[in-house]
């Protein structure tokens, strides 16, 4: 009898299956053995969220650590320090903004935006409780030390900028809400809003410029609604 299938990934499979997916870039593959169990998919640092995909209240990284004045998720120390490290050594001047939020705090941070601008527009913007990304302790938001266009569209342009989007993929980062996505993510362009899914899939996603987004790597439906 067939078990029944979960979508974790957005990626149907079965409770004890485990998957072996090929990344190519730029002609060299690599396979990749992905533990589909349903508990590894919640943990795993491919897990998508969004405006249609939730995480419960009690889903929280199993380990949280500070790191460049953050609370991360501990699988992102290494290539964090590494990012920041290279980001040095090139005399550009990066610095993290906030990254894990827990389900109260990104309720706070909505419940405030909401407040200002409507709900409407906060949606835009900002992710209800159980739809954001930093939940997981995955997703990170960066500036530059000058704080020009800071979290705004226009950041992209910026030295710090233009540099992030050159080589965050390098460290396992994708720029999660691109511009020209807002049909898919439901969100507008975010440029210093980085997400974790590890160096071959964020390379494969940088060398591939027609998979935008987590959802079209995946195969999901657009999200661009609640």
């Amino acid at each position: 009898t067939a078990e029944k299938n979960v979508a974790v990934l957005g990626l149907a499979v079965a409770k004890s299956a485990r998957s072996r997916v090929v990344v190519e870039v730029a002609g060299a593959s690599r396979t990749l053995d992905v533990d589909t169990r349903v508990e590894a998919l919640r943990a795993s640092e491919l897990r998508v969220v969004n405006k249609r995909l939730a995480l419960a209240r009690s889903d929280e990284p199993k380990k949280l650590l500070a790191a460049h004045g953050v609370m991360i998720d501990e699988r992102l120390s290494k290539p964090l320090d590494a990012m920041f490290a290279r980001a040095e050594r090139e005399h550009v001047a990066l610095e993290a903004v906030s990254a894990h939020r827990d389900f109260d705090d990104q309720a706070r941070v909505y419940d405030a935006y909401a407040a200002r601008d409507g709900k409407q527009a906060a949606d835009t913007y900002s992710a209800r409780p159980g739809h954001s990304e930093h939940q997981l302790g995955l997703a990170l938001d960066v500036r530059g030390v000058d704080r020009r266009h800071e979290l705004e569209p226009a950041f992209k342009d910026t030295p710090v900028g233009r540099w992030v989007g050159a080589h965050a993929h390098e460290f396992g980062f994708v720029v999660r809400y691109p511009e020209g996505q807002h049909a898919v993510t439901g969100y507008e362009p975010e440029p210093w809003h980085l997400r974790y899914v590890g160096p071959e899939v964020a390379a494969f996603m940088h060398a591939r410029r027609d998979i935008a987004t987590l959802e079209k790597l995946f195969g999901l439906p657009a999200a661009p609604g609640y």
